[in-house]
C-alpha cells in the first residue's frame, strides 16, 4: 500500500457520510488490503486512541503481554529454559539472587546492549573492560574482569561451548557441585551489584574486594540458614567469622576460650589461654569436669570460668575471645533467656560488670 494513499484516506470515504467508499477501495487496493481497510470501523463522535490489540476489549493486561513475549522467544531460548528453573527455585539460594538469575536469563537486565537494542542513545561498550559490548553473558561471564575472579576461586569457567547466559547457567547447575552452585550464583549477583555502582556511583571494587564480599554474604546466608542459629540472640561485628588470631592493642591482653567435649566418656574440657599483644604467651589453664553436655554450654562455661579467674588478677585491659558465635552474640544480647545457657550467660554479665576495663 502506498504511503501517499494513507495519508489520503478521506477520498474513500462516501460524500456526506463517515462510510467507506467499496467499490473505489476495491478497485484501488488488491482483494488482501481492500478486506483489512473495510474492516476498519468509522466513527465520527468516537476520537482516535491507542489499544491493546492483543484482548479483544483492547485493554492491556500483563497476561497477553506474557503470552506474546513467549510467543517471540526463538526454539533455543525455549529450549535452555524448558523445565531448568526447578533446581534454582527449589534450592537454597537467597530470594534476590534467584530473582537476579530469572532477569538475567530472560533479557530483562539493563545491561548496555539491550539498552541500545530499545533505541536508548549510549555506548555499548563495556564499563569495567571497555573492549567488548556489554551483553549480559560477556559481563557475568566472559569479561576479562571476570575470568581472574572464577579463576581465584578455582570454579570451572564452561564458556567454550555457550553463547547464551541461560545455556550457561543450565550447564553450571547440571555439572558443579553445591558448593560451587552456590558460589557461582553469588558471583554473577556480586558482580551485577559491583557494575552498577560503577554506572551510577561511579565507585567499585577490584577483583579481590568482590571476592571478599562474596564469601562475607555467602557465610551470613548459610549463617541464617542454620537452624541451629539463633538471630535473635545478639548482634555481630566485623571481627566476627575472622579465621586468624590478632593480637590486642598495646598494652592489653586477649583471652581465648574454647572447649572440647568427649561423649563416650561423658568428660569435657575447657581451657583458655592468656597473650600479650605481641602474641606471647603469659599463662594458661585448663580443667577437665565429668558431665554430657551441648557444645554451646561448654564454651559458655569455659568463658566463665575465665572471668572467674579474672577476678584475682591485674592485667588492665583485657579482650575476652571465643570462637562459639552463639556464646558471643547471648553475651551480647539484653534478651533474656531462661535455659542453662542462659544462666550461664547471666553469671558472665555479672562478672563482666564486676570487672573494670575488661571488654
Amino acid at each position: 500500500m502506498k504511503p501517499s494513499l494513507i495519508r489520503r484516506f478521506h477520498l474513500f470515504l462516501e460524500i456526506d457520510s463517515n462510510c467507506w467508499d467499496e467499490e473505489l477501495v476495491n478497485d484501488v487496493f488488491n482483494i488482501r488490503d481492500a478486506n483489512i481497510i473495510l474492516t476498519i470501523p468509522l466513527n465520527n463522535n468516537v476520537e482516535d486512541t491507542w489499544y491493546w490489540r492483543r484482548e479483544k476489549l483492547g485493554n492491556y493486561t500483563v497476561k497477553s503481554a506474557y503470552l506474546m513475549i513467549q510467543e517471540s522467544k526463538t526454539d533455543q531460548q525455549l529450549e535452555a529454559n524448558s523445565g531448568f528453573w526447578r533446581k534454582p527455585w527449589n534450592s537454597e539460594i537467597a530470594s534476590k539472587v534467584k530473582n537476579f538469575l530469572c532477569r538475567a536469563s530472560s533479557n530483562c537486565l539493563q545491561i548496555k546492549d539491550l539498552l541500545c537494542q530499545k533505541q536508548v542513545q549510549i555506548s555499548v561498550m563495556c564499563p569495567t573492560c571497555n573492549a567488548h559490548n556489554e551483553t549480559i553473558m560477556h559481563y557475568l561471564v566472559l569479561c576479562s574482569f571476570v575470568a581472574s575472579m572464577w579463576s581465584c576461586l578455582n570454579l570451572p569457567l564452561l564458556t567454550g561451548e555457550f553463547s547464551l547466559f541461560p545455556e550457561w547457567l543450565h550447564r553450571v547447575f547440571e555439572q558443579q557441585s553445591t558448593k560451587n552452585v552456590y558460589i557461582t550464583v553469588m558471583v554473577c549477583w556480586m558482580l551485577w551489584k559491583n557494575r552498577n555502582d560503577l554506572v551510577w556511583n561511579q565507585h567499585s571494587l577490584d577483583s579481590a574486594g568482590v571476592i571478599e564480599s562474596i564469601m562475607s554474604v555467602l557465610n551470613q546466608w548459610r549463617s541464617v540458614q542454620d537452624k541451629t542459629f539463633d538471630h535473635f540472640m545478639g548482634y555481630m561485628t566485623q571481627e566476627d567469622g575472622d579465621g586468624h588470631w590478632n593480637p590486642p592493642s598495646f598494652n592489653s591482653v586477649k583471652i581465648n576460650t574454647d572447649a572440647t567435649i568427649f561423649k563416650e566418656s561423658d568428660l569435657y574440657i575447657h581451657v583458655f589461654v592468656v597473650r600479650d599483644h605481641n602474641g606471647r604467651l603469659i599463662e594458661a589453664e585448663s580443667k577437665c569436669r565429668r558431665g554430657t553436655m551441648s557444645p554451646d554450654l561448654a564454651e559458655a562455661l569455659s568463658v566463665r570460668e575465665a572471668l572467674s579467674w579474672l577476678k584475682e588478677k591485674d592485667y588492665g585491659n583485657i579482650v575476652i575471645e571465643s570462637d562459639c558465635l552463639q556464646v558471643v552474640q547471648a553475651i551480647r544480647s539484653s534478651f533474656i533467656c531462661v535455659s542453662y545457657l542462659g544462666r550461664v550467660v547471666s553469671e558472665c554479665h555479672c562478672l563482666l560488670v564486676s570487672l573494670r576495663n575488661k571488654t
